[in-house]
């Protein structure tokens, strides 16, 4: 998924995510899933819909990581160069809690 303001457009970054064997979505998504990533650009984080999708757990990440990842064939989506904001820390979220590391067992 993209946000408004994210260049290049939805037309065009559509075609390179098509191309590279992906797809876009229309829609913002409204709970989490898995291999969706959420594109987005400085104008856009303010606004509630990029507050939304952080506090559903997405990671928002730059457009470069698409744009670099169609040229490497592979999204290097641990590169902190291509992330904008981590996922809000929300208690009780469901999200959150697949995230914690299990407890270790002490002898």
């Amino acid at each position: 998924f993209e946000t408004a303001s994210t260049r290049p457009g939805i037309k065009d970054m559509t075609a390179i995510v098509t191309c590279a064997g992906g797809g876009m979505l229309r829609a913002a998504p409204r709970t989490f899933k898995q291999n969706t990533f959420i594109i987005s650009c400085d104008d856009d984080l303010e606004k509630p819909q990029v507050q939304k999708l952080r506090k559903l757990g997405y990671t928002i990440y730059k457009n470069e990581l698409v744009l670099s990842g169609v040229l490497r064939q592979q999204l290097l989506t641990s590169e902190r160069d291509f992330t904008l904001l981590l996922p809000a820390k929300v208690k009780g979220s469901k999200r959150n809690k697949e995230n914690k590391a299990p407890a270790r067992r002490t002898r």
